[in-house]
Parts: structure tokens; sequence; C-alpha cells
């Protein structure tokens, strides 16, 4: 599996990465159970998860690179069942309008027919519909609720 997605933000490469790591929480509706509190940890080794009321919670990655305002890569499942080994990277490039966001997400593995698809309209929806309106201008998204089983 590969999906690849670009979206422009009119924001300072710091303010995106800023975001996109300490605020996650405010703006990623695609979580597994609700309420879920969403935390990434933008330090190598850090964890990427949700973490429940009632004391559960489920690991979406773990940190492997981290060049706050450039880059963040993960390594994890996100969301995906069986022996499958993902990779998430995100880069940060500023320019005269703001910073353009690129994900590239792979992952190999025993993967089911329609999970890229999935994955894909996933990513869309949260980089393009809750991300970058929340980065602009603060807007939480509505649907702040769970998204189903897989993340995203």
């Amino acid at each position: 599996m590969r999906v690849e997605l670009e979206v422009m933000i009119a924001a300072s490469p710091g303010v995106v990465f800023d975001a996109l790591t300490a605020r996650v929480g405010a703006w990623w509706t695609m979580t597994f159970r609700t309420p879920a509190n969403v935390v990434l940890e933008p330090r190598a080794g850090g964890r990427f998860y949700e973490t429940w009321d009632d004391g559960g919670g489920v690991e979406y990655a773990k940190v492997t690179q981290v060049k706050p305002d450039v880059l963040l890569a993960l390594n994890g499942a996100m969301g995906l069942t069986g022996p499958v080994e993902g990779e998430i990277v995100f880069t940060f490039v500023g320019t005269t309008g703001g910073t353009l966001l690129h994900l590239t997400h792979r992952a190999s593995g025993p993967i089911e027919d329609g999970t890229e698809e999935y994955y894909r309209f996933g990513w869309t929806m949260l980089l393009h519909s809750s991300f970058k309106p929340f980065v602009e201008t603060g807007a939480i998204p509505s649907d702040m609720g769970s998204q189903g089983a897989r993340s995203p």
C-alpha cells in the first residue's frame, strides 16, 4: 500500500508542525472509540496513540525520526491488522504561501483489497477537511468521534 498526498496550508512550517504534533488531539477525528484522547509525542521513540476514559487505548505508531518544522517519520500499523509494517512520513516545506505538507504512508504485509483506497480517503479527509481548517482558522472539526475500527 502506498498513499501520497499534499496539502498547502497558509501558515509557517513551525505552526504546521506544532499543530500536527502538540495539538493533534484537537483535529484528529479517526479514533477507535469516543471519547478518546489522541497524543503524538514529537521525539525519537515517542508514541502516537489514543487513550480512553476506561483506561484502555491503542498505539498507532512510534516516532522514528523528527526534525522540527521539516520532517516527522513514524513506524506502526496505524490501525491495520495482522503482521503489517507501516511507515508514515510528513515533510514540511516552507513556501511564499505558507507550508506544503507532504504525506507518504506505506504499508506492507497481508493488506486487504480496498485498504489503500480507504486510507487515501481517510488521510484526505483528515488533512484537507480537519487539519488544514484547524491550522488556518482554529476550527475544531464538528465530527470529533469514532470513525470506525481503523485509523485513518
